[in-house]
């Protein structure tokens, strides 16, 4: 696996510096702070700084590449301040929320394990068997597993994309409409497999599809577009 060059590699009490430097407007002013957070100038987009739930004074701010994992929850309200770095996607993302309703004394959910991490060695193997596993688990174990969450197999199939493994991903995009049909980024997903695979006509099914499911913020019509350009040449 090549890295892009220019990472900034940092550690739990590194991040920690960083938060508490511009919760103290050590950094920048409180007005920019709020600013950035609040990100006015592209209100469908998350801020440079993460995303903010101004109700809940609360500052979220995630990452996901290759196999590593992190999430950091800034409360400004409770002055609370969690944060969770993994090298092997762990579930930090509801791990992070699970940790501070226990520290605010809410209802909580132990995470369930991830299906995901189930059948992906498996997956990159073998995909045929990894979705007879996924089956097998369903049945066996469904209360176990985060069969529930529309992501697990989105992320399955967008890491078999990037493994070159454009076969495989499909399948798994496939499996991932199956279960969930009313999932418009399941759909836009599956298009961009398609894409990839320049299976055309397929990817163009799959992104009217998605629309049709309310869209995925005008992604699928760019895409459409982009199919159409190149059908075209």
């Amino acid at each position: 696996m090549s890295f892009i060059s220019g990472w900034l590699w940092v550690d739990i009490n590194d991040l920690y510096k960083w938060i508490k430097a511009m919760n103290s407007n050590v950094l920048i002013s409180q007005k920019s702070l709020q600013t950035l957070l609040k990100n006015p100038y592209a209100n469908d987009k998350t801020s440079s700084l993460g995303e903010y739930f101004e109700e809940d004074s609360l500052q979220r701010h995630n990452g996901i590449s290759y196999k590593f994992e992190s999430i950091f929850l800034n409360d400004f309200k409770n002055d609370i301040t969690i944060i969770l770095l993994s090298n092997n996607r762990n579930r930090v993302w509801d791990l992070g929320h699970t940790i501070h309703n226990l520290m605010l004394g809410k209802d909580y959910e132990i995470p369930k394990k991830s299906i995901y991490q189930a059948i992906r060695k498996e997956s990159v193997n073998d995909v045929n068997k990894a979705i007879k596993s996924y089956y097998l688990l369903k049945e066996n174990s469904e209360k176990e597993y985060t069969f529930q969450n529309p992501s697990e197999l989105n992320k399955l199939g967008y890491e078999l994309l990037r493994l070159g493994k454009n076969d495989e991903s499909i399948k798994i995009f496939k499996l991932a409409t199956k279960e969930f049909p009313k999932d418009a980024n399941l759909f836009d997903s599956l298009g961009e497999a398609y894409y990839t695979n320049k299976q055309y006509d397929l990817a163009l099914d799959s992104y009217n599809k998605a629309i049709s499911l309310g869209g995925t913020k005008g992604n699928a019509e760019k895409m459409i577009e982009k199919i159409k350009n190149e059908k075209v040449k």
